[in-house]
């Protein structure tokens, strides 16, 4: 019996340790904002992001916003880098939610916060 307490006592330990370092991944805070190509514009708040790009058409404005959730994690196939696992919400036009891994890094740029999405560098506003 003292055996078998001391087996669940080293599982639960191990559960415990286990959550606590999932609530510590790493998250981005913030708005970021590119200006190559098409103007995309990252806000971060916890583990969801909003999506937005815009353009000019014809002088007129145009903009689209996606929403959903987050991670950062090492890249399985060089586990020196890290990647960005964007899950995108349901829409009407979509049965299930759409995966997207990219590349991600961080950093300062002229003394700007910045974040590199796919290559693509985000500037903190």
């Amino acid at each position: 019996m003292k055996k078998t307490a001391r087996i669940l006592a080293v599982i639960m330990m191990i559960a415990i340790v286990a959550a606590a370092f999932v609530g510590c991944a790493k998250q981005i805070k913030g708005t970021y904002k590119s200006d190559e190509g098409l103007k995309y514009t990252y806000t971060f708040d916890g583990n969801k992001f909003t999506r937005t790009w815009s353009m000019k058409v014809f002088g007129t404005d145009v903009s689209k916003s996606s929403t959903g959730t987050y991670e950062i994690k090492e890249d399985p196939e060089n586990s020196e880098k890290l990647v960005i696992i964007f899950t995108f919400d349901t829409n009407d036009s979509e049965d299930e939610a759409t995966t997207v891994t990219q590349s991600f890094s961080e950093g300062v740029v002229d003394g700007d916060k910045v974040i590199i999405i796919g290559g693509t560098t985000y500037k903190k506003q």
